[in-house]
């Protein structure tokens, strides 16, 4: 006889011991989960709220491997995940069991079909791609008709190109789903993404669907350009309680993510982990037992923790990066230290010399000894600026050992500040990987607008992002505007020189039309006219540029009734880079678009 725990804790615990189980790969211990109760408790655990995107995730293919149930059970389990699930990432892990782990068909899929078509009004993406080209290929026409219907109307690109595709494979269905289907294509049509015009065009040609070609209607404005935001007021960092349930969801936040990204979230978790180590070591244990090995910041050397190693072991010796040297150092210690020195003040990652001295004190009152590598990295976020007299005497007497066995903490502090050694807010390095969106929105963070190198690669890293940056990083460049950080004027596109060149400028150019669509039209408009100079001081012009000209073509409507109602300056209209465009010999279409754009601005 089995008991099913009613609370999520025990059945995260169940969850990683249970796949130890299965897996084979550590001991488990004697009152690990039965295998006459493993339906029954996987069950409450979807119940309960338990986080896919950890081990229970992975459960289902691995009990039909060992027979614990069989595949049809498995199946049906995960459908019905899958039909509860209330986050799109958790969506996209039942679809990849679904999919992958228990190797549903197209022709499976078809007698879920009803479910699935609920699913896929969500609109996300991973698995918006992944079901609807079987359904659409195998439906019945009622079936196309549900299909189509929940997922053309997105404004995701790769959707919109992944469905029109599939449907393109059918012959031409009924009246009444090409009439559906003819309601639903021209945003696609009209889309400046060539690509998905030319699905729109395929579909439109094998259907024979015939669109209306009405005279466009009078252009009317709807005042896309809008004043900058005000600079925000920088809120706190907050901590959680040392409490070790939150512990447990902080762990699951960064399960999944990209190695290298040191945020707030990351922070949040280092600075739970010390405080729930420091009151209940055997509780922080316990919370992060099912915390499987991670390359995310913050997590990579839990596993070694919980298990006893010593992370030191299995990395070399010098550890350049003080933010790498800390996740080490801490999680070496973790339960002898009271709380983290370089925990943040503020969410951009700085920290109140005052914060600091009274960490300190802490450490003095309760005899800890400081951790070195976490001094060193609460170094880098203050600023001496805001070291007064008075601080600096206060840490001259707290004598705080720290653990390289020589150094007073207080002292060296104090020493430090007075000479301003510091570096304020360092250690954002953005690059063009899976890890970059984040990184943007730590910069998004900021408390001051972004200087020009900032400012331009906020913006202009959105040429080419990595796939798995890419929702974030445009999330991050509508935070930076709404809170003051990124203002007109900021972004320099020659800057673009010195990396890999100006390319993707075709990409680039519909991203702004987005960014302008949402209200940022003073933002990009001179970005926009930037790029197309830069285009024109070259020999020969760049790959896109048409592109470019296009979208400052579509938006001038907008640009001209901004200066109309003295929103925006007469020289807006001017267009430099386009002018110059204008003026190259040739009929090539980027300098007919100019010309074309040139004479629109001037009447």
């Amino acid at each position: 006889m089995t008991s099913t725990p009613d609370d999520q804790e025990p059945l995260d615990d169940w969850a990683a011991l249970t796949k130890k189980a299965l897996t084979g790969r550590a001991a488990v211990p004697k009152q690990a989960p039965a295998r006459a109760g493993f339906l029954e408790h996987f069950t409450a655990a979807l119940v309960g709220g338990v986080n896919p995107t950890g081990p229970l995730g992975e459960l289902l293919p691995l009990a039909v491997g060992r027979r614990w149930i069989d595949r049809v059970t498995a199946v049906e389990t995960a459908f019905v995940a899958l039909d509860g699930a209330q986050r799109p990432v958790d969506r996209k892990v039942w679809t990849g069991v679904l999919r992958q782990g228990l190797g549903v068909t197209d022709e499976e899929l078809l007698d879920w079909a009803d479910l699935l078509v609920a699913v896929l009004s969500h609109g996300d993406s991973a698995v918006a791609t992944e079901l609807a080209p079987p359904l659409i290929a195998g439906g019945d026409e009622d079936l196309l008709g549900d299909v189509l219907s929940v997922t053309l109307p997105t404004d995701i690109k790769k959707v919109a190109r992944t469905v029109l595709d599939a449907a393109a494979t059918r012959p031409r269905p009924a009246a009444d789903v090409v009439s559906l289907v003819s309601a639903l294509l021209p945003p696609h049509l009209a889309s400046s993404d060539r690509q998905l015009v030319r699905s729109a065009l395929l579909l439109t040609a094998r259907w024979r669907i015939a669109l209306e070609d009405d005279e466009p209607e009078p252009t009317t404005t709807v005042g896309l350009w809008r004043p900058t935001p005000p600079v925000w007021q920088l809120p706190r960092f907050r901590t959680n309680d040392p409490d070790a349930a939150p512990l447990t969801e902080l762990a699951g936040r960064l399960l999944g993510r990209p190695a290298g990204v040191v945020d707030v979230e990351a922070e949040q978790f280092l600075a739970s982990a010390t405080a729930v180590a420091w009151h209940d070591p055997a509780a922080a244990r316990v919370a992060l037992a099912g915390v499987p090995g991670s390359e995310a910041y913050g997590l990579r050397h839990v596993r070694a923790w919980v298990d006893g190693v010593d992370p030191r072991h299995t990395l070399p010796a010098v550890i350049a990066d003080p933010a790498d040297s800390r996740e080490v150092g801490v999680m070496r210690r973790l339960g002898e230290l009271p709380l983290l020195l370089s925990t943040p003040t503020w969410l951009d990652l700085g920290i109140d010399v005052a914060d600091l001295v009274g960490r300190l004190r802490r450490y003095a009152s309760t005899g800890a000894v400081v951790c070195g590598a976490d001094l060193r990295l609460a170094l880098t976020r203050v600023d001496p600026a805001d070291a007064t007299d008075d601080v600096l005497a206060a840490l001259a007497d707290l004598e705080v050992r720290v653990d390289d066995g020589t150094t007073r903490a207080g002292p060296v502090v104090a020493e430090v500040l007075r000479r301003g050694r510091t570096t304020p807010g360092a250690g954002i390095h953005l690059t063009q990987g899976p890890e970059l969106g984040l990184l943007l929105r730590q910069l998004a963070r900021s408390r001051e607008p972004l200087g020009r190198r900032a400012a331009t690669a906020m913006l202009t890293l959105q040429r080419d992002p990595h796939p798995a940056a890419v929702d974030d990083a445009a999330t991050a460049v509508h935070e930076a505007w709404s809170r003051g950080l990124i203002r007109p004027g900021s972004v320099d596109v020659t800057l673009l020189e010195e990396g890999d060149g100006p390319t993707g400028l075709a990409t680039f150019a519909t991203f702004c039309l987005d960014l302008a669509r949402d209200g940022m039209l003073a933002l990009v408009w001179p970005v926009l006219d930037d790029v197309v100079a830069l285009s024109a001081s070259r020999s020969r012009l760049l790959t896109g540029t048409a592109d470019v000209i296009d979208v400052l073509a579509e938006l001038l409507p907008e640009a001209r009734g901004a200066v109309d109602s003295g929103a925006a300056e007469p020289s807006t209209l001017r267009l430099p880079g386009v002018t110059a465009t204008a003026g190259r010999p040739g009929k090539a279409r980027a300098v007919i678009s100019a010309r074309r754009l040139i004479e629109r601005a001037r009447t």
